[in-house]
């Protein structure tokens, strides 16, 4: 499905350039493994057997330039569930961006951010495990926008 050269979204890492699509021997068995380098680190490199669905499955395509402006056209009306529970709001959040579901990560971006304008407006601080998952969910989609955008879109997107 992937080619040498694609640029794809994957798990964690965000944007990386398949680099190449080799055989590996581990032990006994050979395998075909897709060997991906991550855009923004270009010292790490990740291998993702070939065969495995579930790894495979955590590669994605990047949107195109009309998916990207019609999400950041939605961004005022996105939003996410709230676990109260610190804990399982992490972990929910977590698998979100686990999905690469750019719709359900830019709801988990507004909703923290409207969270922590209502902390902030009653002179409380939002936690920090909400902001390091912002963040990073703001890092992820914003790579992506500006690489297929070829522009520079920063944070300020999200102040809607």
């Amino acid at each position: 499905m992937w080619k040498i050269n694609d640029t794809v979204l994957y798990r964690a890492s965000g944007l990386c350039r398949i680099e190449n699509i080799t055989e590996e021997k581990f032990g006994d068995e050979v395998q075909e493994y897709y060997v991906l380098r991550p855009l923004g680190d270009e010292k790490s490199i990740v291998h993702i057997p070939c065969s495995n669905t579930i790894l495979c499955s955590k590669m994605h395509s990047l949107m195109t330039r009309d998916e990207i402006e019609d999400l950041i056209e939605s961004l005022p009306t996105l939003s996410s569930d709230w676990p109260e529970s610190d804990k399982r709001r992490a972990e929910y959040f977590r698998s979100v961006l686990e999905t690469g579901n750019r719709r359900d990560i830019a709801g988990i971006i507004m909703s923290i951010r409207r969270r922590r304008e209502e902390l902030i407006a009653i002179g409380k601080k939002p936690r920090a495990v909400d902001e390091s998952i912002c963040a990073r969910a703001e890092k992820l989609l914003l790579d992506e926008f500006n690489f297929v955008l070829e522009r520079n879109i920063d944070v300020s997107v999200f102040e809607r």
